[in-house]
């Protein structure tokens, strides 16, 4: 009786996780999520708790900004 519990277990937790997959691919789809094929085009991805853990962090976000704003020319914007 318990290995048919868990075979019947492990089939329903492999199907359910199937069905979120292809949830989440047809989010990726719609344009609502990135999960699979689509990357994220990068922008600011601050976050205060990843901050507060690593102070550093704030520095980075704050270099790839500048870079971000910089000209065609390279020159920064006045």
């Amino acid at each position: 009786m318990s290995l048919l519990v868990w075979l019947i277990g492990s089939f329903l937790l492999l199907v359910s996780l199937y069905g979120l997959h292809r949830l989440c691919l047809y989010l990726e789809q719609r344009g609502l999520l990135y999960y699979w094929h689509k990357k994220s085009s990068g922008g600011c991805t601050y976050n205060p708790l990843q901050e507060f853990y690593q102070p550093e962090t704030r520095h980075v976000i704050e270099v790839h900004e500048q870079r971000h704003c910089e000209d065609e020319d390279g020159a920064p914007p006045l």
